[in-house]
This record gives C-alpha cells, sequence and structure tokens, in this order.
C-alpha cells in the first residue's frame, strides 16, 4: 500500500492546514504519516489511515539547534561560543536528523513527502535517497520574495512603489543578522552550514539554496504549495513554475469540544439583543513571541476593563495556561479560558481580536466576523497579515502598546461599519463558493 509522509514541527497552525490533502489519500486507501518532533498531537483522529510518528530529533538549520536549556533554570538559553563552535551544534543536529529520518524512510517506506517550511533543510537528507519520489514544500505564508510593488511579508506595508526600498532593507538586515551569526559561530553563519552539507550531499546545483526571506532557505526548483488563497494577498505574485497557491486549506469540519464555563458565557450573551460578543485570542505560541510578557498582559487588562466599561460587550478571552492566574475578569461580561472552540465562537463573535496567524484569520473571514488585527512581533508574516486585513477592507490594525481609548474606538467602529461588514461578507462568499469540501479533489494531486 502505498504511504505519503509528511514531516512537520507539533504546531497547530501548521499541520492543521494540511488535513484537506492528507484526507485526500488517507481516503484512497493510502497511509499517511506525520511525523513530528516534539508533543504527540491527537491527529490519528482524523481518519483512521493516518497515523503519527514521533521523531526524536527537531529540524536542523533553522537555528534552533544553537540553543540549550538551562540545568538550574530550565530556561531555553543560547548556548556559548565555545559550545557552538567545539561542539559543531549545527552538524550535530544534522546527524542526528539525518539518523531518525533514515530509519523513518527504511521502515515506512513513503511514496511521497510533504515538508513543513521549517523542515525544508530535510530535503538535503532525503534527496539522495528519493529515488524519482516527489518532495513538496508546504507553506502556510504568502510568497514573499524581491518584488518592485509587494513589500517583504514580516512588513505592515501596502503595495507601491516603496516595495524596492523596503526589500533592500529586509536583505541588508538579513545579511547583518548573517554577519551577527556567523561571528557567534566563530566565522560561519548558519546558512553557510547548510550550502557546506549541501554540498557534501552531492545534491544538483538546480536546487541551490538561498536567503530571502527570514531565516528559511529557499530552494530553487523545489516544488511548493503556498497554503493561502491568492484572493487575500495584495495581487497575483508573477510565482515559479514550481510553485502554486493552493487556497486557504482551513479544517472547517474539525470536530470541537465545548466546556461548560463556555457554553453558559454564551448563554449570557445572547439573553439580550443589544448585547455583543468580542473575541480575543493571540494563537497557540503566544507566550513563544511576545518578548515582553508585561505588555501581553496590559493588552489582556485592557480587554477586561474594556468589559466594564460597556456592560453590552461580552469579551471572551483566550489567554495560554501561563498567563491563567495574571488576569482577572472584573464583571460578569468577560471570561478568561486557556481553550474554546474557535470554529463555533467565531461563527457567533461580532468582533475577533486577533495576533493576525494565517489560520484564525483565514477562519474569521469565512465566518464573516470583522478582525481587529493585532501583530504582537515583526517576526513572521503577522504583520504581512494584518496588512492584508486593512487592505481589503476586512477589519483595523492595532498594537499591543495602544491605550484603551483606541482600542475601544476601533472595536466601536468593527462593530458599527457597514462597508467592513459587506466586505468580509464578499470574500467569504467567495471563500465558501470556490474554497468548498470538494475543493482539493479539482486541483492536479501527485499520484502515488
Amino acid at each position: 500500500m502505498a504511504g505519503v509522509a509528511f514531516l512537520f514541527p507539533p504546531y497547530p497552525g501548521h499541520y492543521n492546514k494540511t488535513f484537506q490533502i492528507a484526507l485526500h489519500y488517507a481516503t484512497r486507501g493510502h497511509q499517511v504519516y506525520y511525523a513530528l518532533f516534539g508533543k504527540n498531537p491527537a491527529i490519528s483522529l482524523v481518519h483512521d489511515n493516518i497515523s503519527v510518528v514521533p521523531i526524536k530529533a527537531p529540524p536542523w538549520g533553522t537555528g534552533y539547534e544553537l540553543y540549550k536549556q538551562d540545568s538550574t533554570t530550565k530556561e531555553t538559553v543560547l548556548a556559548s561560543h565555545e559550545e557552538i563552535s567545539e561542539q559543531k551544534l549545527v552538524e550535530s543536529a544534522f546527524k542526528a536528523r539525518q539518523k531518525v529520518l533514515l530509519l523513518f524512510l527504511e521502515t515506512y517506506q513513503p511514496d511521497l513527502f510533504f515538508l513543513d517550511e521549517l523542515c525544508v533543510n530535510d530535503f538535503i537528507i532525503l534527496y539522495p535517497h528519493l529515488q524519482n519520489r516527489r518532495c513538496i514544500v508546504l507553506t502556510p505564508f504568502f510568497p514573499s520574495f524581491p518584488n518592485p510593488q509587494i513589500p517583504p511579508l514580516s512588513t505592515y506595508q501596502f503595495p507601491g512603489e516603496e516595495a524596492t526600498e523596503l526589500w533592500q532593507m529586509h536583505t541588508h538586515a538579513l545579511y547583518q543578522k548573517q554577519k551577527k551569526n556567523a561571528e557567534l559561530m566563530h566565522g560561519e553563519d548558519l546558512f553557510s552550514v547548510i550550502c557546506r552539507i549541501f554540498d557534501q550531499q552531492k545534491i544538483p546545483d538546480t536546487f541551490t539554496p538561498s536567503l530571502v526571506w527570514k531565516k528559511l532557505p529557499y530552494y530553487k526548483n523545489l516544488e511548493k504549495w503556498h497554503l493561502q488563497p491568492v484572493e487575500f494577498d495584495f495581487g497575483v505574485h508573477p510565482l515559479p513554475a514550481h510553485e502554486k497557491y493552493m487556497g486557504p486549506m482551513v479544517h472547517l469540519n474539525r470536530p470541537e469540544n465545548f466546556p461548560v464555563p463556555y457554553q453558559l458565557f454564551l448563554k449570557m450573551a445572547q439573553q439580550k439583543p443589544e448585547n455583543q460578543l468580542i473575541f480575543c485570542s493571540f494563537g497557540t505560541a503566544i507566550e513563544t513571541i511576545v518578548t515582553d510578557e508585561a505588555q501581553l498582559l496590559n493588552f489582556y487588562t485592557l480587554l477586561t476593563d474594556l468589559a466594564c466599561l460597556h456592560p453590552s460587550w461580552f469579551v471572551l478571552l483566550k489567554v495560554p495556561g501561563p498567563y491563567l492566574g495574571k488576569i482577572t475578569p472584573k464583571s460578569m461580561n468577560c471570561m478568561v479560558l486557556p481553550f474554546v472552540p474557535q470554529l463555533d465562537l467565531l461563527r457567533q463573535a461580532d468582533v475577533f481580536i486577533s495576533h493576525c496567524g494565517g489560520n484564525s484569520c483565514l477562519e474569521s473571514i469565512f465566518m464573516k466576523t470583522p478582525i481587529l488585527a493585532v501583530p504582537p512581533s515583526d517576526m513572521w508574516d503577522y504583520n504581512g497579515i494584518a496588512a492584508r486585513v486593512v487592505h481589503h477592507g476586512l477589519g483595523l490594525k492595532a498594537d499591543l502598546t495602544d491605550s484603551i481609548e483606541v482600542i475601544e474606538e476601533q472595536v466601536e467602529t468593527l462593530l458599527t461599519n457597514e462597508n467592513i461588514r459587506e466586505n468580509i461578507k464578499k470574500i467569504s462568499l467567495l471563500f465558501s463558493e470556490k474554497y468548498h469540501d470538494s475543493y482539493v479533489e479539482s486541483l492536479e494531486m501527485p499520484v502515488i
């Protein structure tokens, strides 16, 4: 029986976007394996032919290997110059990952490989063993490479002539990071090590890696699918022949649990027609993204204060476990929970306050819920998603440091602005008609 392998990190925002592709193969009788490092999620519940294979070595070449756990504080800290150089941490990470992946290949013998963007360097390990089997990168990000009109994805900027200058600044910043990285690693930066191992593996120059956006290498001519809808981008990127948009790929039919406190809060919110439901969630990994915890806690507290000021605003905050005891609702129309059934809540919410994770914003669009975009960091695509939300008239942008008056005004605008509501209804209808349940079946999926 033919098999399909997904090599992914244990991040729901990444692997959740692949379930429609996985189901395409699982429902045809193929075995689907998610090779994951870290915690073991309940992916196997999606279908009987889908299973999780724990991988004991993390993705390599991402900079992860330059960190270690402090034996005293148990916190993740950057290794010392001597440790990075003498222990050859990048090479060690490559060898550890190579060992477990080759064992995975020997055991399960998949016929098709899908790599998450964060596992893209696994291509170097796989290539000598592919034997004409296809290897495709699945990225949750929009295309982002130098373009005279479209700015870098990590910036809150819009299409225009400034894009060229923004890309120059971005490229310079990448160079400076490489230079700093080289100093840390005693002369050879992380990307140079990747290139050296690429050459050692005798991979053809047609796949030569380069750095274009952020720290993840781009492998020339390696197939890449962007799990985003072209309609939500700034415009159609002139993509290379080996890349394409695949649509939103959000799992709208996933099962959800409904905690009793959540159900009771919604009942209260629905008691009066004038009540409005405001939902705030900053994703599953916000504590690893925001460097200033006090800033994040202040924003959460600001929202609890807004609930006090507006008795008809029912504010539900989904916050990470470590912050639960630090945020106290001050009124009955505010609740703090560590987990919510997000799809169900977005169907009923009047405003969604989001960190601009790609999945969350797309789910909000499907559910016709206006978005207050609050990008928490310059990392990755949060700013770029926020810019697209505003560009398409689907919501507004705020900052974690904004005052209560600013946030109050923006929420009021989103509750009352008919243009924004009409815009999000239109694109939601387009998504529903084009990206329906059987949409994947209309795509040219690899045959195995």
